[in-house]
């Protein structure tokens, strides 16, 4: 029946290369699938960095399925495995699960911060935690890539098909896996001379969802679409 409603339609604007993938699945041609939905404010992020802090940071809701426990959990572990040279973790956001964050030694909770002083924030950071047990896309990530961080992100981040390269500008662990996110915080611990150049490859994925690459691509989209 769904691929019979497909035919209804000219084309799919999809968020990244997973939304992609469903698109074709469900029975989109390959070439009426554009990956135009997400972007982001580039120049506000484009802060630039004269030192690399040695802080890992959590920008989302204080809610179950942002893997916030997950993140507390193997936070907490990371730290019995380093000791005293163990990095921060900075969280910035709000919701019901914001008790526990006082409960883990090393948490610092900053609360909501509004937009335009999210850059700033982002520019005191060395790595971005993104443990979603769900996350459909994640702009968020856009926003840190931009800033130039290395990110950690689970599975379940769709956006993290598009802007994190395992091993190269970061690293991707299973959705709900604590024991797997604790040892990836270790490695980036472990690598903190590595993260610079990881956060370079971060900027240039990023770009992708600048806002004229974005402009454009719904440009190129729509004038497809209608010829």
């Amino acid at each position: 029946k769904i691929h019979g409603l497909v035919r209804r339609f000219d084309a799919a604007i999809v968020g990244g290369a997973r939304g992609r993938k469903f698109a074709r699945w469900i029975g989109f041609k390959k070439n009426r699938i554009y990956t135009s939905i997400y972007g982001y404010d580039a120049a506000a992020f484009d802060v630039g960095r004269t030192s690399w802090p040695k802080r890992f940071c959590f920008v989302g809701r204080y809610a179950p399925i942002k893997g916030l426990s997950t993140l507390l959990s193997a936070y907490g572990a990371y730290r019995q495995k380093i000791g005293a040279d163990a990095w921060p973790l900075d969280c910035f956001g709000s919701g019901p699960l914001k008790n526990l964050l006082a409960k883990v030694g090393g948490v610092v909770d900053h609360g909501f911060v509004q937009p335009n002083e999210l850059p700033k924030a982002l520019a005191q950071e060395g790595v971005f935690v993104f443990p979603s047990h769900y996350e459909p896309w994640g702009v968020a990530l856009a926003e840190a890539c931009g800033s130039g961080l290395p990110a950690i992100v689970s599975d379940k981040v769709t956006s993290g098909d598009d802007l994190v390269e395992n091993g190269v500008n970061g690293y991707v662990v299973k959705a709900k896996d604590s024991s797997s996110l604790c040892r990836t915080l270790c490695q980036m611990h472990e690598n903190y001379d590595k993260l610079p150049d990881m956060g370079k490859v971060s900027r240039q994925k990023a770009a992708f969802f600048a806002p004229k690459p974005w402009a454009d691509r719904w440009l190129e989209a729509i004038n497809d679409i209608r010829r």
